[in-house]
């Protein structure tokens, strides 16, 4: 999903200087036959390939404890992520750190 989406950006937005993604999750990767360490580094392979072959940047929003910090790091790699305990209470982080990727267009 994340690499048709950021395939769709290239495809429809191209020629714009930044293209931002956001994956809103409540959890890890999981399917059949897929999960685990193998599905993590998957998908941090697919968000790498994104940013350096498509310039889409690829951020994760993990809903609800989705996830460890650890494990963002190696879903989407340091600083690329945020965490959210609640929905309601995480309003406030959740509009930090989109402003923190806003800041950076700025740069």
């Amino acid at each position: 999903a994340i690499q048709h989406t950021a395939n769709a950006f290239f495809r429809d937005y191209g020629t714009y200087d930044r293209k931002i993604m956001f994956v809103i999750s409540d959890g890890q990767p999981a399917g059949s036959n897929y999960g685990g360490s193998r599905a993590r580094k998957h998908m941090r392979k697919v968000a790498d390939a994104c940013r350096s072959k498509l310039g889409v940047e690829v951020y994760g929003i993990g809903i609800d404890s989705a996830y460890e910090n650890a494990t963002g790091n190696e879903m989407y790699g340091q600083g690329n992520f945020v965490v959210l305990q609640d929905v309601t209470s995480s309003l406030p982080i959740m509009a930090r750190f989109v402003r923190q990727v806003a800041m950076s267009m700025k740069k």
